[in-house]
């Protein structure tokens, strides 16, 4: 005997609702908590591959877009990430995204996203509204810093990666551990500073280990081989500078 149709629409309501709340609980646990789960919601595997362009084609990219967009504002912080998701199996054959914030007068926080093996045909902006207007304010008091820090690296973020993949391979397991990157620029002299996460122990796992590598030469400034969980036990957390 069919159900009243009060009592199927009630039903199926019902269901959606539990279905949308299963979303918002699962999806961020699955990505929180590391494992294979995650990756039936986000891509973790298809990462595109092929050689960098020369650091310096990326800053072009970054700088003739910028300018275009919004000659007022300045630059921020440069960072580089996998493209795919928390990738297991990573290799310095893959590209990375490479990502050059910056901030206008307003505060509004400006992206500008690019793959480090083709930046031109990759490039994309967004463009984010203020939450705090003194970003600005900070970053324009180091625009003569920043700018001429930037202009001496001479190292690109997959460069400086692979200079430290040996002793990644040697401290931990490489087909676990994907990079994450940041290059200083408040410093005398710029260093990239290069994280490894461990693809099982989410997002709340800092790290397994991290290096700063001088961003002119190559030189690996610092190497962290222990873990943030095992430094976080000791109460001892060093991490590499923002």
């Amino acid at each position: 005997m069919p159900l009243p149709i009060y009592l199927t629409i009630a039903l199926v309501i019902i269901l959606g609702i539990g279905a949308v709340v299963c979303f918002a609980v699962l999806v961020p646990m699955s990505l929180m908590g590391g494992g294979q789960a995650r990756c039936l919601i986000v891509n973790c595997y298809s990462n595109p591959v092929g050689s960098a362009v020369p650091w310096a084609n990326m800053v072009a990219t970054a700088q003739e877009a910028i300018a275009k967009h919004d000659k007022e504002a300045v630059l921020h912080d440069v960072s580089a990430s996998t493209v795919a998701y928390s990738p297991p199996n990573w290799s310095y054959d893959k590209a990375l995204e490479v990502e050059f914030r910056y901030v206008n007068p307003k505060g509004d926080d400006i992206s500008i996203t690019m793959q480090d093996t083709s930046p031109t045909s990759t490039v994309k902006i967004e463009q984010r509204d203020a939450f705090d207007k003194s970003f600005y304010d900070r970053a324009a008091a180091n625009k003569d810093k920043y700018a001429r820090n930037l202009a001496g690296v001479k190292l690109g973020p997959r460069e400086v990666g692979e200079l430290t993949w040996e002793g990644v391979k040697q401290h931990g397991d490489e087909t676990k551990l994907y990079p994450s990157m940041g290059l200083s620029l408040q410093e005398e002299s710029p260093y990239w500073y290069v994280s490894y996460r461990n693809v099982d122990k989410g997002l709340f796992s800092l790290w397994d280990m991290w290096f700063d590598v001088d961003a002119q030469t190559g030189e690996i400034i610092t190497a962290n081989y222990v873990p943030f969980d095992a430094q976080l036990q000791d109460n001892q957390v060093p991490a590499p500078e923002p």
